[in-house]
């Protein structure tokens, strides 16, 4: 695909890949039909046009879950990714606003990249959205929804550890 990265990346994809294995783990019990892969060059241009920034497409290529991974919450794979933000809220209705669906709690709720954000180390929070609620802008969201983690790496690790609530 061409897409140039940050140097400082490796460390944050080596933290994600770790986060993944750790939520593969707590998997386990749940659903243990699914893999962890490479993401495609398809997928990441399908990331892309959602608005996932370029400073995360690297976690992505290192890894992704096929079809999805669940425990105490769901972390989704790229066709679901897509169909999160394209066809069921509350992603259709963030993803204009520029947050791109990760997951999801048992009870609908989601998990979102707020990819207009940017942390000291270039990356986007994730917050949990509520599937309750008409959002109407950005800081809407921001305002109305808790902050889970500084990026998808901590996202991982903290929900392999199970205490998130549905």
């Amino acid at each position: 695909m061409g897409v140039q990265y940050h140097s400082k990346m490796t460390s944050i994809v080596a933290e994600y890949l770790e986060g993944m294995k750790l939520f593969a783990h707590a998997c386990e019990r749940f659903a243990p039909r699914f893999v962890m892969r490479p993401g495609s060059a398809h997928e990441l241009k399908q990331l892309l046009d959602l608005g996932v920034r370029t400073s995360e497409l690297q976690m992505f290529e290192a890894g992704v879950f096929d079809p999805k991974a669940e425990a105490t919450l769901r972390v989704w794979g790229v066709p679901s990714i897509v169909k999160e933000c394209t066809e069921y809220g509350p992603g259709i209705d963030i993803q204009p606003l520029g947050f791109v669906v990760i997951g999801s709690t048992h009870g609908g709720d989601a998990y979102a990249l707020d990819c207009n954000l940017r942390n000291d180390t270039d990356l986007s929070p994730v917050l949990l959205v509520s599937h309750e609620r008409d959002w109407t802008s950005a800081d809407d969201v921001r305002r109305n929804s808790k902050r889970v983690a500084a990026n998808m790496a901590e996202f991982l690790r903290e929900a392999a550890k199970g205490e998130w609530p549905d």
